[in-house]
Protein backbone atom coordinates (compact mmCIF):
# COMPACT_ATOMS: atom_id res chain seq x y z
CA UNK A 1 0.00 0.00 0.00
CA UNK A 2 1.19 3.15 -0.95
CA UNK A 3 1.51 6.13 1.88
CA UNK A 4 1.64 8.92 0.13
CA UNK A 5 -0.54 10.21 -2.34
CA UNK A 6 1.05 13.11 -3.54
CA UNK A 7 4.46 14.58 -3.47
CA UNK A 8 4.76 17.51 -4.36
CA UNK A 9 8.13 19.88 -4.89
CA UNK A 10 8.96 22.81 -6.05
CA UNK A 11 8.85 26.76 -4.01
CA UNK A 12 7.88 27.01 -0.45
CA UNK A 13 8.06 30.56 0.59
CA UNK A 14 6.58 33.30 2.89
CA UNK A 15 4.19 35.84 1.09
CA UNK A 16 3.08 38.51 2.38
CA UNK A 17 0.05 40.75 1.30
CA UNK A 18 1.33 44.46 0.57
CA UNK A 19 -2.24 45.68 1.57
CA UNK A 20 -2.47 44.28 5.09
CA UNK A 21 0.84 43.12 6.13
CA UNK A 22 -0.31 39.81 6.54
CA UNK A 23 1.98 37.20 6.07
CA UNK A 24 0.24 33.12 4.73
CA UNK A 25 2.51 30.30 3.72
CA UNK A 26 3.19 30.51 -0.42
CA UNK A 27 4.53 28.70 -3.05
CA UNK A 28 3.58 26.62 -5.96
CA UNK A 29 4.55 23.48 -4.32
CA UNK A 30 3.33 24.33 -0.39
CA UNK A 31 0.49 25.38 -2.21
CA UNK A 32 -0.63 22.15 -3.47
CA UNK A 33 0.79 20.14 -0.60
CA UNK A 34 -1.77 22.56 1.67
CA UNK A 35 -4.32 21.98 -0.15
CA UNK A 36 -4.48 18.39 -1.11
CA UNK A 37 -3.91 17.49 2.53
CA UNK A 38 -7.59 20.05 2.82
CA UNK A 39 -9.11 17.67 0.34
CA UNK A 40 -8.43 14.82 2.89
CA UNK A 41 -5.38 13.05 0.91
CA UNK A 42 -1.39 12.65 2.20
CA UNK A 43 0.19 14.90 0.93
CA UNK A 44 4.01 15.47 0.98
CA UNK A 45 6.13 18.73 0.17
CA UNK A 46 9.42 18.69 -0.81
CA UNK A 47 11.07 22.20 -0.82
CA UNK A 48 14.23 24.77 0.25
CA UNK A 49 14.52 27.25 2.63
CA UNK A 50 17.21 28.80 4.33
CA UNK A 51 18.12 27.69 7.93
CA UNK A 52 16.71 30.84 9.41
CA UNK A 53 13.57 32.61 11.31
CA UNK A 54 11.34 32.96 7.97
CA UNK A 55 12.67 28.88 7.72
CA UNK A 56 11.46 27.93 11.13
CA UNK A 57 8.09 30.02 10.47
CA UNK A 58 7.40 27.96 7.29
CA UNK A 59 8.55 24.71 9.08
CA UNK A 60 5.81 25.42 11.70
CA UNK A 61 2.87 26.35 9.37
CA UNK A 62 3.41 23.00 7.83
CA UNK A 63 2.75 21.61 10.90
CA UNK A 64 -0.17 23.32 11.60
CA UNK A 65 -1.10 22.30 7.94
CA UNK A 66 -0.27 18.33 8.85
CA UNK A 67 2.29 18.30 6.13
CA UNK A 68 5.91 16.11 7.65
CA UNK A 69 8.39 18.59 7.52
CA UNK A 70 10.76 15.72 6.66
CA UNK A 71 11.81 16.65 3.18
CA UNK A 72 11.39 20.79 3.58
CA UNK A 73 15.29 21.03 3.21
CA UNK A 74 16.67 24.02 5.36
CA UNK A 75 20.49 25.38 4.36
CA UNK A 76 22.73 27.73 5.62
CA UNK A 77 23.64 29.24 2.75
CA UNK A 78 20.45 30.05 1.19
CA UNK A 79 18.25 32.95 2.21
CA UNK A 80 14.35 31.60 3.04
CA UNK A 81 12.03 33.50 -0.10
CA UNK A 82 10.11 36.12 0.68
CA UNK A 83 7.64 36.96 -1.72
CA UNK A 84 5.71 41.05 -1.48
CA UNK A 85 2.31 40.48 -3.34
CA UNK A 86 0.96 43.78 -5.07
CA UNK A 87 -2.86 43.80 -6.31
CA UNK A 88 -3.56 45.86 -9.45
CA UNK A 89 -7.03 47.75 -9.91
CA UNK A 90 -8.21 44.15 -11.35
CA UNK A 91 -6.92 42.25 -8.57
CA UNK A 92 -4.10 40.63 -10.78
CA UNK A 93 -1.04 40.01 -8.34
CA UNK A 94 2.27 40.59 -9.12
CA UNK A 95 5.24 39.83 -6.76
CA UNK A 96 8.33 41.38 -5.69
CA UNK A 97 10.57 38.42 -4.56
CA UNK A 98 13.64 38.61 -2.11
CA UNK A 99 16.21 35.69 -1.53
CA UNK A 100 15.97 32.71 -3.43
CA UNK A 101 16.02 29.43 -1.51
CA UNK A 102 13.36 28.33 -3.54
CA UNK A 103 15.07 27.88 -6.40
CA UNK A 104 18.38 26.11 -5.42
CA UNK A 105 16.85 22.81 -5.42
CA UNK A 106 19.33 19.82 -7.06
CA UNK A 107 19.04 16.37 -7.50
CA UNK A 108 20.22 15.47 -4.49
CA UNK A 109 17.80 17.25 -2.52
CA UNK A 110 14.71 15.38 -4.28
CA UNK A 111 13.74 12.53 -2.12
CA UNK A 112 13.99 9.40 -4.92
CA UNK A 113 13.66 7.22 -2.05
CA UNK A 114 10.54 8.15 -1.56
CA UNK A 115 9.12 7.07 -4.77
CA UNK A 116 8.07 4.00 -4.32
CA UNK A 117 5.75 5.20 -1.74
CA UNK A 118 4.10 7.71 -3.55
CA UNK A 119 0.90 7.26 -6.12
CA UNK A 120 1.75 10.82 -7.81
CA UNK A 121 4.46 13.82 -7.87
CA UNK A 122 3.81 17.03 -8.67
CA UNK A 123 6.65 19.88 -9.92
CA UNK A 124 5.31 23.53 -8.63
CA UNK A 125 6.08 24.53 -12.23
CA UNK A 126 8.48 24.06 -14.85
CA UNK A 127 11.17 26.81 -15.11
CA UNK A 128 11.32 27.58 -11.44
CA UNK A 129 13.63 24.95 -10.16
CA UNK A 130 16.08 25.91 -13.22
CA UNK A 131 19.36 23.57 -11.75
CA UNK A 132 17.17 20.73 -11.58
CA UNK A 133 15.77 21.30 -14.93
CA UNK A 134 19.12 21.34 -16.01
CA UNK A 135 20.29 18.51 -14.19
CA UNK A 136 18.13 15.53 -12.18
CA UNK A 137 14.46 16.21 -13.32
CA UNK A 138 14.42 14.01 -16.33
CA UNK A 139 15.71 11.12 -13.67
CA UNK A 140 13.11 12.18 -11.18
CA UNK A 141 10.59 11.81 -14.09
CA UNK A 142 12.09 8.16 -15.23
CA UNK A 143 11.80 6.89 -11.46
CA UNK A 144 8.20 8.35 -10.80
CA UNK A 145 7.07 6.68 -14.07
CA UNK A 146 8.79 3.13 -13.26
CA UNK A 147 7.89 3.34 -9.72
CA UNK A 148 3.83 3.54 -11.04
CA UNK A 149 3.35 7.09 -10.01
CA UNK A 150 0.95 9.65 -11.56
CA UNK A 151 3.20 13.06 -12.54
CA UNK A 152 1.84 16.44 -12.84
CA UNK A 153 3.40 20.07 -14.02
CA UNK A 154 2.43 22.92 -13.70
CA UNK A 155 4.40 26.22 -15.24
CA UNK A 156 5.58 29.34 -14.55
CA UNK A 157 7.45 32.58 -17.02
CA UNK A 158 10.16 30.88 -18.48
CA UNK A 159 12.66 33.68 -17.22
CA UNK A 160 15.62 31.57 -18.31
CA UNK A 161 14.37 31.15 -21.99
CA UNK A 162 14.43 27.63 -22.05
CA UNK A 163 11.27 27.53 -24.69
CA UNK A 164 9.61 24.51 -25.86
CA UNK A 165 12.65 22.75 -26.95
CA UNK A 166 13.79 22.56 -23.73
CA UNK A 167 10.18 21.53 -22.25
CA UNK A 168 9.68 18.77 -24.88
CA UNK A 169 12.52 16.93 -23.00
CA UNK A 170 10.06 16.47 -19.84
CA UNK A 171 6.88 16.29 -21.60
CA UNK A 172 6.90 12.41 -22.83
CA UNK A 173 7.11 11.66 -18.82
CA UNK A 174 4.79 13.91 -17.46
CA UNK A 175 0.95 12.62 -17.47
CA UNK A 176 -0.64 15.54 -17.08
CA UNK A 177 0.59 19.06 -18.13
CA UNK A 178 -1.50 22.43 -16.74
CA UNK A 179 -0.44 25.64 -18.13
CA UNK A 180 -2.08 28.52 -17.54
CA UNK A 181 -3.42 30.39 -20.79
CA UNK A 182 -1.05 33.16 -20.84
CA UNK A 183 2.44 31.04 -20.02
CA UNK A 184 1.55 28.81 -23.25
CA UNK A 185 1.33 31.37 -25.12
CA UNK A 186 4.78 32.26 -24.70
CA UNK A 187 5.78 28.74 -24.40
CA UNK A 188 4.51 27.80 -28.06
CA UNK A 189 3.80 31.36 -29.63
CA UNK A 190 0.14 30.38 -30.49
CA UNK A 191 -2.65 31.93 -28.84
CA UNK A 192 -6.02 30.12 -29.69
CA UNK A 193 -6.09 27.26 -27.30
CA UNK A 194 -6.70 24.35 -29.57
CA UNK A 195 -3.80 25.41 -31.62
CA UNK A 196 -1.59 25.64 -28.46
CA UNK A 197 -2.94 22.27 -27.34
CA UNK A 198 -2.05 20.56 -31.39
CA UNK A 199 1.51 22.33 -30.46
CA UNK A 200 1.68 20.60 -27.24
CA UNK A 201 0.66 17.38 -28.16
CA UNK A 202 2.96 17.29 -30.95
CA UNK A 203 5.81 17.77 -28.66
CA UNK A 204 4.70 14.60 -26.94
CA UNK A 205 2.61 15.77 -24.42
CA UNK A 206 0.15 12.83 -23.10
CA UNK A 207 -2.44 15.09 -21.93
CA UNK A 208 -2.41 19.17 -21.94
CA UNK A 209 -4.63 20.95 -19.75
CA UNK A 210 -5.04 24.82 -20.05
CA UNK A 211 -6.25 27.48 -17.22
CA UNK A 212 -7.91 29.63 -19.21
CA UNK A 213 -8.85 31.87 -15.40
CA UNK A 214 -12.54 33.54 -15.89
CA UNK A 215 -13.06 31.55 -18.92
CA UNK A 216 -12.56 27.86 -17.68
CA UNK A 217 -10.29 25.28 -18.45
CA UNK A 218 -10.47 22.44 -21.07
CA UNK A 219 -8.34 18.98 -21.05
CA UNK A 220 -6.52 17.99 -24.63
CA UNK A 221 -5.61 14.46 -25.59
CA UNK A 222 -4.82 13.17 -29.02
CA UNK A 223 -8.35 13.09 -30.55
CA UNK A 224 -10.16 14.25 -27.00
CA UNK A 225 -11.11 17.68 -25.54
CA UNK A 226 -13.27 18.62 -22.74
CA UNK A 227 -14.63 22.04 -21.95
CA UNK A 228 -15.59 23.10 -18.34
CA UNK A 229 -16.54 26.92 -18.00
CA UNK A 230 -15.52 28.87 -14.93
CA UNK A 231 -17.56 29.19 -11.71
CA UNK A 232 -18.62 32.82 -10.70
CA UNK A 233 -16.66 34.20 -8.21
CA UNK A 234 -16.23 37.52 -6.35
CA UNK A 235 -12.74 38.04 -7.23
CA UNK A 236 -10.47 39.46 -4.22
CA UNK A 237 -6.93 38.52 -5.09
CA UNK A 238 -6.13 36.24 -7.41
CA UNK A 239 -2.80 35.18 -5.66
CA UNK A 240 -3.07 30.92 -5.66
CA UNK A 241 -5.74 30.42 -7.92
CA UNK A 242 -3.84 27.89 -10.66
CA UNK A 243 -1.88 26.40 -7.61
CA UNK A 244 -5.48 25.44 -5.95
CA UNK A 245 -6.98 24.52 -9.53
CA UNK A 246 -3.75 22.23 -9.69
CA UNK A 247 -4.57 20.51 -5.87
CA UNK A 248 -8.19 19.85 -6.92
CA UNK A 249 -7.57 18.32 -10.31
CA UNK A 250 -4.85 16.24 -8.56
CA UNK A 251 -6.52 15.18 -5.80
CA UNK A 252 -10.22 14.76 -7.26
CA UNK A 253 -8.19 11.98 -10.10
CA UNK A 254 -6.57 9.79 -7.32
CA UNK A 255 -9.88 9.69 -5.56
CA UNK A 256 -11.05 8.14 -8.49
CA UNK A 257 -13.27 11.15 -10.49
CA UNK A 258 -13.60 11.24 -14.06
CA UNK A 259 -11.23 13.48 -15.44
CA UNK A 260 -14.31 16.05 -16.63
CA UNK A 261 -15.17 15.45 -12.80
CA UNK A 262 -11.78 16.34 -11.77
CA UNK A 263 -11.46 19.69 -13.81
CA UNK A 264 -14.72 20.83 -12.61
CA UNK A 265 -14.08 20.25 -9.26
CA UNK A 266 -10.72 22.04 -10.30
CA UNK A 267 -11.83 25.15 -12.18
CA UNK A 268 -14.64 25.18 -8.24
CA UNK A 269 -11.34 25.45 -6.19
CA UNK A 270 -9.69 28.26 -8.36
CA UNK A 271 -12.81 29.99 -8.24
CA UNK A 272 -12.93 29.60 -4.56
CA UNK A 273 -9.35 30.64 -4.33
CA UNK A 274 -10.03 34.20 -5.71
CA UNK A 275 -12.70 34.98 -3.07
CA UNK A 276 -10.02 35.60 0.07
CA UNK A 277 -6.69 36.78 0.15
CA UNK A 278 -3.72 34.60 0.82
CA UNK A 279 -3.16 31.21 -1.24
CA UNK A 280 -4.92 28.43 1.54
CA UNK A 281 -8.59 29.01 0.53
CA UNK A 282 -10.74 27.01 2.59
CA UNK A 283 -14.23 27.66 1.66
CA UNK A 284 -14.06 25.45 -1.11
CA UNK A 285 -17.00 22.86 0.31
CA UNK A 286 -18.61 20.61 -0.60
CA UNK A 287 -16.86 20.18 -4.20
CA UNK A 288 -19.29 19.75 -7.05
CA UNK A 289 -18.15 15.94 -7.04
CA UNK A 290 -17.19 14.66 -3.76
CA UNK A 291 -14.23 12.88 -3.24
CA UNK A 292 -14.37 9.07 -1.67
CA UNK A 293 -10.92 8.50 -0.94
CA UNK A 294 -9.69 5.41 -2.37
CA UNK A 295 -5.65 4.05 -1.38
CA UNK A 296 -4.28 2.37 -4.80
CA UNK A 297 -2.44 -0.76 -3.68
CA UNK A 298 0.94 -1.41 -5.38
Amino acid sequence: MKTIDCLCFGACVVDEMEETGALSLGGDAANQAVMISKLGLTAQLCALTGKDSSGEWIAQKLKQSHLSTETLIQKENLITTHSLIHLDQNRERSFTVTGKAHREMRKDDFPMHLLHNCRAISLGSMFTLHHLEEDGLKEIFHAAKEAGCLTFSDTSTDRHCKGLKKVSEFLPLIDYFMPSYDEAVLLTGFTNPDEIADCLLLSQAQCVILKLSNQGAVLYRKGQKIYVPAFSADVVDTTGAGDNFCAGFIASLLSGLTEQQALINACWMGARAVEQYGTSASSFSPLPYSLDIQKAEE
